[in-house]
């Protein structure tokens, strides 16, 4: 005998309810070449394309609302042309770009150079690129040899034993935070017995996961160290963009956790102190950043692009209590990248690379800018059927082998005029690979220590 069947009107009210059909989003037809799918962004149900693609429907000064341009203020969205004046007063960029208004921090250009006459940043020409080449290859001869920064791989314990788990996929992200991080602790960049608090100033922090992590494994070390007194590390979070999904609210817990797992009673915990900042760093005035407490300062960053590098060691030795009075910066680790977004203006240590080519008959920006165009070989990669003998119809006429060999010593003078700097600023410094190039190519740290 079946299971009794409940009457009809003893049905749940939902039950008897149609289910309505899933909407279906519709998606814009407009084909990526590049990425090799179609565009993600959602359409009008009147329109094949998103409006970030409509100027493709070829209805130009026919169609009801006429045509989309790029938008004056920020090329990479469009607005209606007959729109242009009004969006250009409310533009999301124009408000993100703004500048600070009554803040102590902020001082407009205060790390920035002022113009040198004579030095431009114009892109150079092919010509000028090949009239470069032979120079680099005899200026890092005769001062490097054929010798390379040296791999320096760490792991760090805890980074490890936490995230790796956590992570399905890629782990190249927590690989070069691992190694970031232990050089830190290995070259005396964590607060312990002797040393008292720290504050970590990471510049171009992003959502601040690099520091996160450092946080999460300073605590760890202090604990495993039986550490009698917890230091309480600050950070001070520095980027010039607004960021989503941030990690501010993640250091709190990461404590907590931590105290729950091991010996620390909770109310025993000592809590970071996080001060997040939107600013451009060349027009930060850090020295009112850091009034309120009197203990050291390390700066750390993971891929500070280009001329960000040059502002932030600017930025350090223009400050009284980091480098000129108090003397408070302790060390810097930084992990740079993007070297074809340098300035030669802001670059600062222009009178090493015109000691390099003094010799030459090139100009200090011609060489500079084709340094920053060069070095950017090494680190854009190569599809899986390309050998090293392909030449793949480049300018140059050099296989792709020699190509990337060029982009490391480009890489390696602009990094190099960076260390010379500090270290005539009484700093110690050492420039290692800190990760192998298969999980980044962009993969050179500087580690600087005071002396």
């Amino acid at each position: 005998m079946g299971p009794a069947i409940p009457p009809e009107n003893s049905l749940p009210s939902s039950a008897l309810e149609p289910v309505a059909p899933p909407k279906v989003r519709l998606q814009c037809k407009f084909y990526l070449q590049q990425k090799r799918r179609r565009c993600a962004m959602t359409r009008k149900r009147d329109s094949e394309y998103c409006s970030e693609h409509l100027n493709l429907l070829k209805q130009g000064s026919d169609s009801v609302k006429g045509r989309r341009i790029a938008c004056p203020i920020d090329p990479r969205h469009s607005v209606w042309e007959k729109d242009v004046a009004r969006h250009s007063r409310k533009c999301d960029t124009v408000k993100k770009n703004a500048q600070p208004v009554d803040c102590a921090w902020f001082k407009l250009n205060y790390n920035w150079v002022s113009p040198v006459p004579g030095v431009s940043t114009e892109p150079v020409e092919n010509p000028t690129l090949l009239r470069a080449i032979p120079i680099l290859n005899r200026c890092y001869e005769s001062n490097f040899g054929n010798s390379s920064l040296p791999l320096v791989v760490k792991s760090n314990t805890t980074l490890e034993s936490h995230r790796f788990p956590q992570l399905l996929g890629s782990k190249k992200h927590a690989l070069q935070q691992s190694s970031l991080i232990q050089h830190l602790l290995e070259n005396s960049m964590f607060p312990n017995e002797a040393k008292d608090n720290i504050t970590y100033i990471e510049f171009g922090c992003g959502r601040a996961e690099f520091s996160r992590y450092v946080n999460r494994s300073v605590f760890d070390h202090q604990n495993k160290a039986n550490v009698e007194t917890l230091k309480q590390t600050g950070f001070l979070l520095i980027d010039r963009a607004s960021n989503r999904m941030k990690f501010d609210s993640k250091f709190k817990d990461d404590i907590d956790e931590l105290c729950r797992g091991g010996d620390i009673p909770l109310q025993n915990r000592t809590i970071p102190v996080l001060d997040r900042k939107k600013i451009d760093i060349k027009d930060l005035y850090i020295d009112n950043l850091l009034q309120q407490s009197n203990s050291g300062c390390v700066a750390i960053s993971k891929h500070l692009c280009g001329v960000a590098t040059d502002l932030t060691i600017r930025c350090c030795l223009n400050s009284e209590s980091l480098h000129q009075k108090d003397q408070r910066l302790e060390g810097m680790v930084i992990a740079m990248c993007c070297r074809h977004v340098c300035d030669a203006q802001q670059y600062v240590n222009q009178p090493y690379i015109e000691n390099l080519i003094q010799d030459s008959d090139i100009s200090y920006s011609d060489f500079f800018n084709s340094l920053k165009k060069i070095a950017s070989w090494a680190v854009c990669g190569r599809k899986c059927d390309v050998l090293d003998s392909d030449v793949n119809n480049h300018f140059s006429n050099l296989p792709v082998v020699e190509r990337e060999k060029l982009g490391e010593k480009a890489r390696r003078i602009i990094d190099e005029g960076r260390a010379e700097y500090l270290r005539n600023h009484g700093y110690k410094v050492k420039l290692v690979r800190y990760i192998e190039p298969s999980v980044s190519l962009e993969n050179v740290a500087m580690i600087v220590n005071k002396l």
